[in-house]
């Protein structure tokens, strides 16, 4: 019942390993093998913190050495622009249904390659090169990881063409492959990073059973909230440099899902035993635990840049999964952050707007 329980768990699409095909073989070294039971999940896990410690650390803050270089910040690269970039990728892959995993992946892809270009480069990088790499960065992610979100199947990865046209002509087809072999070179080819979304869903498969009762929520749908609230989080630090620059994506995963238990305490009642069963794994796992510093720090982050969700009750919109927190943190409105849904339709063609 338990392995059911979190084969049934829907909740990363686009990375989350193929299970039904045998001769899938996942990135991080997991072969063949499905992720049944909780053995197989903590070795999965400790695989993805093995990678993120050797291979994918936390970048350099390079937004504030590019600030402080510039001679003016309104023209430069600064904390704003990749805010209004990272936007502009949530709008691409909600408009094409891609997972949305894809735009942390881009991000990441985007500030490794900015720091390895400010320690190797005496000209600071322009305007314009940021915002060529970073449609380079989501072409990349999208080719290399994208996969669509509808029913009928796999739908075809975008075309070079496709950015050419997001990009209003601004830049060509020449210039984004250019661009991507740097990019690569810059990444050392390593373009498989560990996301918090991924993490998110692999720590709540920890989430011990238990019996519900009367009107209360049962195990999957609990799971299911959950999954939903942390995802909103992880989105957000994807979007805010200071979060994605000083903490693991195990770390803002552990602390998503905290937070997610913070502000649902008084909408579902997780028992008790339960919840200190499922902080005990993820401790004996990670060594992560609530008051550790680095916690505490990035929960009042998070509350500091969304304090209505600790505040108010969860928005109903939450259960439909079309919820993304960035027009609330990039426009402003930290108070209005339950309004925000998927921005566009696919009436709305992006394209017809550039980035």
């Amino acid at each position: 019942e338990e392995s059911a329980a979190m084969e049934n768990f829907d909740g990363c699409k686009c990375i989350v390993p193929d299970e039904s095909n045998n001769n899938d073989v996942d990135r991080y070294g997991m072969g063949k093998r499905k992720v049944r039971d909780l053995d197989e999940v903590s070795d999965y896990l400790k695989i993805l913190l093995a990678a993120e410690l050797e291979v994918y650390p936390c970048c350099e803050d390079y937004i504030t050495s590019a600030a402080s270089n510039s001679s003016s910040s309104d023209n430069g690269i600064n904390e704003a622009l990749r805010r209004k970039l990272c936007e502009w990728c949530y709008v691409i892959v909600d408009h094409f249904e891609y997972d949305r995993e894809v735009v942390s992946i881009a991000l990441h892809f985007l500030d490794r390659s900015m720091v390895k270009r400010s320690c190797s480069s005496i000209t600071p990088t322009s305007k314009k090169e940021f915002q060529l790499l970073a449609i380079t960065s989501l072409y990349t992610a999208i080719k290399v990881h994208g996969q669509s979100e509808k029913l009928e199947g796999t739908r075809s990865r975008m075309k070079m063409y496709d950015f050419v046209q997001l990009s209003r002509g601004l830049f060509s087809a020449n210039s984004i492959e250019a661009s991507e072999r740097r990019m690569l070179s810059d990444l050392q080819w390593r373009v498989n990073p560990p996301t918090s979304l991924r993490f998110i869903t692999y720590y709540l498969k920890l989430l011990p059973l238990w019996d519900s009762n009367g009107d209360s929520l049962n195990h999957t749908q609990v799971k299911s909230v959950l999954f939903e609230v942390a995802r909103y989080l992880a989105e957000l630090s994807v979007c805010v440099s200071r979060l994605a620059f000083t903490f693991t994506p195990s770390t803002t995963a552990y602390v998503s899902i905290l937070c997610a238990l913070d502000v649902l305490q008084e909408n579902m009642e997780i028992p008790y035993n339960a919840r200190q069963s499922f902080l005990k794994s993820l401790a004996e796992i990670t060594g992560l635990f609530p008051q550790a510093p680095e916690v505490r720090n990035a929960r009042a982050a998070f509350q500091e840049l969304c304090p209505a969700m600790f505040e108010g009750e969860l928005p109903a919109e939450f259960q439909s999964g079309k919820v993304s927190p960035v027009s609330a943190i990039l426009h402003g409105d930290k108070q209005d952050f339950h309004k925000n849904k998927r921005m566009r339709t696919h009436k709305d063609d992006p394209r017809k707007d550039g980035c």
